[in-house]
């Protein structure tokens, strides 16, 4: 007999805040941004964001939806495996950040918390913000920015940021030879300090590169030439653990990328990370989960 009971509510919502998963009502599906890019069709809604082949529209190529329902599952089978007796909330946040050709990178946050009947739970909630990068012709496979730009010119630009300069010194290896080296430097002696304070980011907090540091970016704009692209960061400490940074690299506009880069630029198809804030209005696509006890163990 099974002695968990998985309730699996799928909610979405706009509100970037903590939902009352017992009380909130599921949203009508509003339209937040829509359009064609690469030869797919995108819709960002209150309740899923869908891509398909423009040819072939009932072929679903993405969906959030059921990616939080899979992510929803393997945390439930890796926390209440063997023990019935919590209770968990568990919530991700979509956000479409760039949309160029068939690339699209979009911002997911979990949120998640664990509590036993008793009262004891988590010392705090679980909150991870990455960026993700997918191919729409090759979901399956992650994306790299290896795969627009050399080593080479990632390196210099990385070395070009008086954060990343900074942060070597104080590292004691200010001349890495790639990417790699780098980041493995600045992760295991030291971390990056922001030089103003924001919402995202409070003053205090520091940042590292994430485990697939160079997977987790987006388009942000064109400036001169070249493309503005946003690293995502994640917090070196606990006590700043629901924080979030970017680092800015200014990249040259490889010849692969320009019509598809020059189209999100102007909207035409797709957009840049510089236009999300703006066609979203602030809204997100939330997906909010509970788990509750099985009766027998409500009864204990």
């Amino acid at each position: 007999m099974t002695r968990f009971l998985s309730i699996g509510t799928l909610i979405a919502v706009f509100s970037v805040g903590t939902v009352s998963l017992a009380q909130a009502p599921a949203r009508s599906d509003t339209l937040i941004w829509g359009g064609t890019s690469g030869g797919f069709t995108l819709r960002w809604t209150s309740v899923d964001i869908t891509a398909s082949p423009i040819n072939d529209p009932s072929r679903i190529i993405f969906s959030a939806k059921q990616m939080a329902r899979e992510k929803f599952a393997a945390f439930k089978k890796e926390n209440l495996e063997d023990d019935a007796a919590w209770r968990c909330s568990f919530e991700l946040r979509f956000r479409l950040l760039s949309v160029v050709g068939s690339l699209l990178s979009y911002e997911e946050a979990e949120d998640a918390y664990c509590g036993r009947l008793n009262g004891v739970g988590w010392n705090h909630p679980s909150v991870q913000i990455s960026y993700r990068v997918i191919d729409l012709n090759q979901a399956s496979v992650p994306v790299s920015l290896a795969k627009f730009f050399s080593d080479a010119l990632v390196l210099e630009a990385l070395l070009g940021d008086s954060l990343v300069k900074a942060a070597l010194k104080e590292a004691g290896n200010p001349s890495p030879k790639t990417p790699m080296d780098l980041v493995t430097a600045i992760n295991a002696g030291t971390d990056i300090k922001p030089l103003r304070a924001t919402a995202e980011a409070p003053k205090g907090c520091g940042f590292l590169f994430p485990e697939h540091p160079f997977t987790e970016f987006a388009f942000h704009h064109i400036e001169k030439g070249q493309v503005a692209v946003r690293l995502s960061l994640v917090p070196s400490s606990g006590a700043c653990h629901s924080a979030h940074s970017q680092l800015g690299l200014l990249l040259p506009i490889p010849e692969s990328l320009q019509p598809a880069l020059i189209s999100a630029q102007s909207r035409a198809q797709g957009f840049l990370m510089t236009s999300s804030v703006q066609l979203s209005k602030g809204k997100v696509t939330t997906f909010s989960f509970e788990t509750k006890p099985s009766k027998e163990d409500r009864k204990r």
